[in-house]
């Protein structure tokens, strides 16, 4: 934890400056008073000087452990600021801060606003009594770096405690987002890793374009990113239709005005997918044209775009069944993932030299609906799935989508061609 715990003394006469004995309420002195106004009045604008990097963001959520709403309160932990002790012990706790703060801007900074709020007699509003994750009618914690940096633009107050030269330099460095700036087409993004996938891009600074067939999965996914102060749009798609994959494109460069990013990930793994002795035509096709014809649509169309800006990033996610056997075998599943593995080989080598990369990621077994789903209907084919992989566990979406941020951002600019096999240490297992 990073919290906090604030008081003044007049060090001459040894006295705290924060406690008056005839003052109400709890003898909160009127200098006490004005240093918490302060801090209150310009929480939001110096957050990120506590909360530097996008995870910091993350605890700020109603229900976590830290506070959302700037509120205070009485030895009251769920506020942002709690008033604790008596008589000369008697200060304030700022809780926002966590165990990740650079401890001497925010030190700075908490100082300052209180400071600024004693030279400017600011009163801080009424006490919040109960639980402060429900408070209404205040201000509200920034939900992601990229808010937080645009409070902190916008603020005076920051200039008059650090200097102007000392923001800018701060913002420079705040603002160096992944993504930031880029445009992301992410398929199949209404739930599991494709969610995930628009959560943590548009975290990272990215604009994402959330193309889903299920509706309500989509937009529930857009409510999401938007809540969470990012940008996404939503284009109902079914990845296996022509004129969808153009529509999807179209809407990507319609509302904001380019495509940077294209990651097919949409993907059926179909329970009746079996052998290609006993798996019926009908399910094969369902599989190729999702898996396969997804994939192939979405970059005939999304390439042309990031040709004509001279760059982009293609991600594909193929698997590692695409790689190795299975002698629990999902053929359709299998043959188009390894179709798409060699898709990508061939787009990397055709327009790598123009500028657009193409990768492939290969995960194993991820914890999604997809999968789970399925092996919660049978335990024994998930205990014989964990029990090849040396990790003892499935993986999670986010370790799969750290990946795609890497290929999707800058960082990886000579990075084209490869695939990345994240699965664990099953496909190096030989017993």
């Amino acid at each position: 934890s990073g919290h906090l715990h604030m008081s003044l003394w007049d060090k001459p006469g040894k006295k705290p400056l924060f406690y008056d004995a005839k003052a109400e309420p709890y003898g909160m002195s009127k200098t006490m008073r004005h240093f918490l106004g302060g801090m209150m009045a310009y929480a939001r604008e110096l957050s990120v000087f506590w909360a530097w990097n996008v995870n910091s963001y993350k605890r700020y959520a109603v229900a976590s452990w830290a506070p959302v709403n700037v509120v205070w309160g009485r030895d009251n932990r769920t506020t942002g600021f709690r008033v604790v002790g008596d008589g000369a012990a008697l200060h304030v706790e700022n809780r926002f801060p966590g165990g990740d703060m650079n401890s001497y801007l925010a030190y700075g900074a908490v100082v300052g606003s209180g400071l600024l709020g004693i030279e400017r007699e600011i009163e801080p509003p009424a006490e919040y009594v109960g639980n402060g994750y429900v408070a209404t009618g205040c201000d509200r914690m920034p939900r992601a770096l990229h808010e937080a940096i645009r409070e902190l633009e916008e603020s005076e107050a920051a200039a008059d405690i650090f200097g102007a030269n000392v923001v800018a330099h701060y913002l420079h460095g705040a603002r160096l987002m992944r993504l930031e700036g880029k445009v992301a087409i992410i398929t199949g993004a209404g739930s599991g890793m494709g969610r995930v996938a628009a959560q943590m891009f548009a975290a990272e600074g990215a604009r994402v374009v959330v193309a889903e067939y299920d509706e309500t999965g989509g937009r529930e996914t857009v409510d999401l990113v938007a809540g969470a102060s990012g940008q996404a749009s939503f284009v109902r798609t079914d990845v296996s239709r022509e004129p969808d994959a153009k529509a999807m494109v179209d809407h990507a460069v319609a509302t904001y005005g380019q495509v940077d990013i294209l990651y097919n990930n949409a993907g059926v793994m179909p329970e009746p997918d079996h052998s290609v002795i006993d798996t019926d035509v009908a399910v094969w096709d369902q599989v190729m044209a999702v898996n396969l014809r997804g994939v192939f649509l979405g970059c005939k169309y999304a390439i042309p775009r990031m040709l004509e800006q001279g760059s982009g990033s293609v991600i594909n996610i193929s698997s590692f069944v695409a790689l190795l056997g299975c002698s629990v075998p999902q053929d359709a599943y299998t043959a188009s993932k390894g179709a798409v593995l060699s898709l990508t080989r061939s787009l990397a080598v055709q327009f790598g030299p123009r500028g657009v990369r193409s990768n492939a990621i290969c995960p194993g077994p991820i914890e999604t609906p997809l999968l789970m789903d399925w092996l919660l209907k049978d335990e024994a084919a998930k205990q014989l799935r964990l029990a090849r992989n040396p990790t003892g566990r499935f993986g999670k979406p986010e370790e799969i989508v750290n990946a795609a941020i890497y290929l999707a951002s800058d960082e990886s600019r000579w990075t084209n061609g490869a695939h990345f096999v994240i699965d664990g240490g099953i496909s190096v297992n030989y017993f």
